[in-house]
């Protein structure tokens, strides 16, 4: 497994942050943060370890592993919609959605 660094900046409306790793730099969008509670609160920022992992929902994810208090996170493309170049799934919110650069 590789490292990859998560850095964030909190709003009332939700996480922006940024992954970084070996070949990855990408912006993210995340939950506000909810006191890393699962499935309500974005994961804190730090150094995790990841592999990448083939979903069957969502493709080509990075599977982030040593989150404290976390499992199972999953970090995937986020869909466009109706022309827009990124949108936030109501009933995805316990997912990170990002874009590549």
């Amino acid at each position: 497994m590789t490292n990859l660094m998560i850095a964030c900046s909190y709003t009332r409306f939700g996480t922006l942050g940024s992954l970084t790793g070996p070949g990855i730099e990408c912006r993210t969008l995340e939950l506000p943060w909810a006191g890393n509670e699962r499935n309500e609160s974005c994961i804190p920022p730090g150094v995790y370890q990841y592999q990448r992992h083939e979903s069957p929902r969502f493709g080509e994810t990075l599977w982030l592993r040593g989150a404290p208090e976390r499992s199972e996170i999953l970090i995937h493309a986020a869909k466009p919609d109706d022309g827009n170049d990124y949108y936030w799934d109501e009933s995805e919110q316990k997912w990170v959605e990002i874009t590549l650069d």
